[in-house]
C-alpha cells in the first residue's frame, strides 16, 4: 500500500511538473500510476490531498537542506549549497511554477509556506550574507542588509517562473527521467564523468542563478559605496539623495540593468 502511495506522489509529480497542475485529471494520474480511479481516491480522496502531500514532500527537504547549510563557511559553500537547492526547486517545479492554482485548491499552504520555507530560508540567507560581511569577503552596510536578503530570495525563487514565461521551458518526460538519472550517478560518484547535455542544461542554468545573485550583491555594495563616498558606481549616474534616505539613483540603475541582462536569455 505504501509503494502504491508513492507511485501515486511520483506520476502526480512528473504529470504535474510537464503539464501542469490545472491541466491533469485525477483520470489521468490513475492511468500513469496503472491503477484504477478509484483505486486512486482510496489513497487521495481529492486533488488537494495530492498536493498537501507533494508540499510536504518538498518542504521537509527544502527546509532540510536550508538548515544545514553552514553560514560560517558561506564563501566556500555557496555555489555548491545554491546548486543543491537549484535541483530541489526544480525537482519539484510545479509548486513554484503554479503556485495560484494550487493556493486556490489548498489555501491553507500559502500561510504555512510563510511560516517555514519563506521565514527560515530568509533568516538563513541573512546569516550566510553576514557571515560573508564578517570574513570580509562582502562590505554592506547594516541598513541595505534586508534589501539584499530580498533580492537574493526573489532570484533563487522565481527562476522557474522565468524560465517558463520567458523561454518556454517545459521539459518531456524523457528529458525529465534523464536528469534523475544523471543526478543518481553524480550523487554516487561526486560529480566525476562526463556531462551528458542534461547535466551541460541544468549546470547552465545554475551558473545563470549563481551569476544573479552575484550580481545583485555587486550593486547594493556598489549602492553602499557611493552613499559613504558620493562617488556612482562605475556607468551609473551621481547619486542626488543623502546617505540616510532611501535608494540612490545608483541602486535603481542596478535594477535595471538586471533587467536588461535577462531579457539576453
Amino acid at each position: 500500500m505504501a509503494d502504491t502511495r508513492e507511485r501515486i506522489l511520483e506520476a502526480t509529480r512528473e504529470l504535474w511538473n510537464e503539464r501542469g497542475f490545472a491541466t491533469v485529471r485525477v483520470a489521468e494520474i490513475a492511468k500513469a500510476v496503472g491503477i484504477s480511479t478509484g483505486n486512486l481516491t482510496y489513497h487521495f480522496p481529492a486533488k488537494r490531498d495530492l498536493v498537501k502531500a507533494l508540499y510536504e514532500r518538498a518542504e521537509k527537504a527544502l527546509l532540510g537542506l536550508v538548515r544545514e547549510w553552514p553560514p560560517e563557511t558561506a564563501l566556500a559553500e555557496l555555489p555548491g549549497w545554491i546548486r543543491r537547492l537549484s535541483h530541489e526547486i526544480w525537482r519539484d517545479r510545479f509548486l513554484f511554477r503554479d503556485t495560484p492554482q494550487l493556493a486556490a485548491e489548498a489555501p491553507e499552504l500559502i500561510p504555512r509556506a510563510r511560516a517555514t520555507v519563506v521565514a527560515e530560508g530568509r533568516v538563513q540567507f541573512q546569516a550566510g550574507i553576514e557571515a560573508l560581511a564578517r570574513a570580509g569577503d562582502l562590505e554592506i552596510a547594516p541598513a541595505e542588509l534586508p534589501r539584499l536578503v530580498t533580492n537574493a530570495w526573489i532570484l533563487v525563487r522565481y527562476w522557474v517562473e522565468y524560465l517558463v514565461e520567458a523561454r518556454g521551458v517545459r521539459p518531456s518526460t524523457s528529458e525529465r527521467r534523464e536528469e534523475e538519472l544523471r543526478m543518481e550517478e553524480v550523487e554516487s560518484n561526486n560529480g566525476d564523468g562526463v556531462l551528458s547535455a542534461a547535466e551541460r542544461e541544468q549546470a547552465r542554468l545554475e551558473r545563470r542563478v549563481q551569476r544573479r545573485l552575484r550580481k545583485s550583491m555587486e550593486w547594493q555594495q556598489a549602492a553602499c559605496d557611493s552613499r559613504r563616498h558620493r562617488i556612482a558606481p562605475a556607468g551609473g549616474p551621481p547619486p542626488r539623495r543623502s546617505p540616510d534616505i532611501g535608494p540612490t539613483r545608483s541602486t535603481h540603475a542596478g535594477y535595471s540593468q538586471l533587467q536588461r541582462d535577462m531579457k539576453e536569455y
